[in-house]
Formats: structure tokens, sequence, C-alpha cells
């Protein structure tokens, strides 16, 4: 069925999920704080925390698209993003093995991959469309592991991941509806992301009420190799995501494998009257904000450590929208 979409429907999305994802994230916010399911936030100098599961309230996207544009496809979004938030919740109350979780989170892939939403042609710069019949029942998998554990490994910093993927999915989008499956649907879901990203992150901005937690990481993560494979944009992507990805091997490659977070020990920055400053140690993690803080010996503030990256993010979408643009007949 073909669904013609006017600039109202769009803006009902947007708003939509917008409102809502502020509604759950003020009912999580209460909710939390009287039943006690909050984290201290380590990066501050007084004693801050913030409800630990804040990250419910992005549901709102895939519960908007759904209401709108009823369909088989956003069905499978829902079901998915559902998925990935429930391994999230439960590592979130029980602390998941590092290993285990990694595991785990191949089952939304596969999800993906049983409902068939996928074109296997896959897109590469230069090369063109190759054919990846065979490729994709691996690939698929995997992307979704990659992108879910990535995710969660950027959300350290009070707006740094909710805020980063809003900027890169709505610079993106242009290219990504065009290149869709369905150019209809992927808007939809497209808008109702980015005014549940909005939403979330009015409470999760600087001082954060309530954090992502790993309930909202890994369903943010399910977002990325959604809208990836849907859109048959995934070299875009990564392209775009290479600051994450980059981030999540660091952490990865300088812990010499997978850890849980309770082992870890030593803190990849430490903080001073304020200021964020790189953990000298050299058995401290390499991340983001590791390599941002080491470049000033006095440190610097949360606020600017979290914008920088979401210029970075910025720079790194714009510069692959370029790289791809130039190679992609726009068909």
């Amino acid at each position: 069925m073909v669904y013609i979409l006017n600039l109202a429907a769009l803006a009902m999305a947007f708003l939509a999920s917008l409102f809502l994802s502020l509604a759950f994230s003020w009912i999580i916010y209460r909710l939390g704080l009287r039943l006690g399911i909050v984290g201290r936030d380590v990066h501050k100098s007084w004693e801050s925390y913030a409800v630990r599961i804040g990250g419910l309230s992005l549901i709102s996207a895939p519960l908007i698209s759904l209401a709108i544009l009823p369909s088989r496809d956003i069905l499978a979004f829902l079901l998915i993003s559902s998925v990935s938030g429930l391994i999230g919740f439960i590592d979130d109350m029980r602390s998941l093995p590092a290993v285990r979780k990694v595991l785990i989170t191949v089952v939304p892939g596969l999800i993906h991959l049983t409902t068939g939403l996928y074109d296997p042609k896959l897109y590469i710069p230069i090369l063109g469309e190759i054919s990846a019949r065979i490729l994709y029942i691996f690939l698929i998998p995997a992307a979704y592991v990659v992108a879910l554990n990535a995710s969660n490994m950027m959300d350290t910093h009070n707006g740094v991941l909710g805020g980063s993927i809003l900027i890169s999915i709505a610079t993106l989008s242009p290219i990504m509806i065009l290149r869709s499956l369905d150019q209809d649907i992927s808007t939809v879901i497209t808008s109702s992301i980015i005014g549940s990203l909005m939403g979330f992150l009015i409470f999760n901005i600087y001082p954060a009420k309530i954090f992502a937690g790993n309930v909202g990481s890994l369903m943010i993560g399910s977002w990325i190799a959604f809208l990836g494979i849907y859109n048959r944009s995934e070299v875009l992507l990564i392209l775009a995501l290479f600051p994450m990805i980059i981030n999540g091997y660091s952490i990865i490659s300088s812990i010499g494998g997978l850890k849980e977070k309770s082992v870890i020990r030593i803190r990849p920055v430490i903080v001073e009257k304020g200021m964020i400053k790189a953990n000298r140690d050299p058995k401290a993690p390499i991340t983001i904000a590791h390599l941002a803080s080491s470049s000033n010996k006095n440190g610097i503030r949360e606020t600017e450590l979290v914008i920088s990256t979401w210029v970075l993010f910025y720079i790194a979408s714009i510069l692959a929208i370029i790289l791809y643009t130039l190679t992609l007949p726009l068909h």
C-alpha cells in the first residue's frame, strides 16, 4: 500500500513523539526517584544522582510511528526497539556479564533478518552496488551487535550519546530517506526518532535528571542499525559514526577485551573542582572523553566536552555526506 504523506503528517510524527517522550521522561523520573532506581553521576564535583533507566522514554519513537503509519515495517521497528530495550533493562537491573550481553545483542539483528526488511545489495563508494545476499545473513546480526555495543560504550556523559546520534540522524536523513526501501515509512520513523531524542535530551542534558542507561543506549544502537539497513545506507552511517566506532574500539583494546564495568577499577577521566581531566594512569581506558581532556592540562568542563563531541559528530556526518554523494548515483 502506498502512503502519501504531507507536511502535517511529518510534523505530527515529530511533535507527537517529542511530547510523548517528554511525558514518559517525566513519569520515569518521578517514579525512579520514588523507587530509588538512581545512580550517582561520577562526573560531577558534587553529590549528583539521576534515574538510571530514563532511556525507557525512547520507546515513544516506534509507538508514535506505528500509530501514525501502521505497517509491517514499523511493527518490526517496534519489535526490534523493544527487544533491544529489554536487553538493556535487564542489564540495568541485574548487570549481565559483558560477553553474555554482547552475544545477546545479536537477537535484534536476527529479528531484522527474519523480517526480510533489507535489500541485499550493498553500496560501497567508488565500487557501486554489489550483490551480497549471502553476506547479509551474517552482516545484519553483526551490524546490530556492533551498533548496540558501540552505542552503549558511548553513553558516558550527560547528553553525549543522545545529542550525537540526534545530530547525525538529522544531518543524514535526506540521503537515508531517499535511498530507503519505503520513503514514507522511513520519513515517519526518522521524524519520530528525532522527536523522541529531543524530548529525552531535555531531561538528559547537563545536569541530567535521567540517564539513558543500558535500556536507552541499546535502543539507540538498534535504531542506528535499523536505519542503516532499511535505508540502504550502511556505509554512510559507518562513516558518519566513525567517532563512536573508534571510541568503542579504543575502550576494548585499552582494557584488554570485553569486561564488565564493575571490574574496571580505573576510570578514563578524573574530576577535580568541576573540571574533567584525563587519567594519566597507563591502565586507564582510552575514550573520546580521555582524548579530549588530555589536550588541556587544566581539564575541560563537562558541558564543553559534550558540545565538542556533538560538533565532532556533525563534522563527521558532513564529511560522510560529501564522500558518499560524490560517488553515489542518486536514482
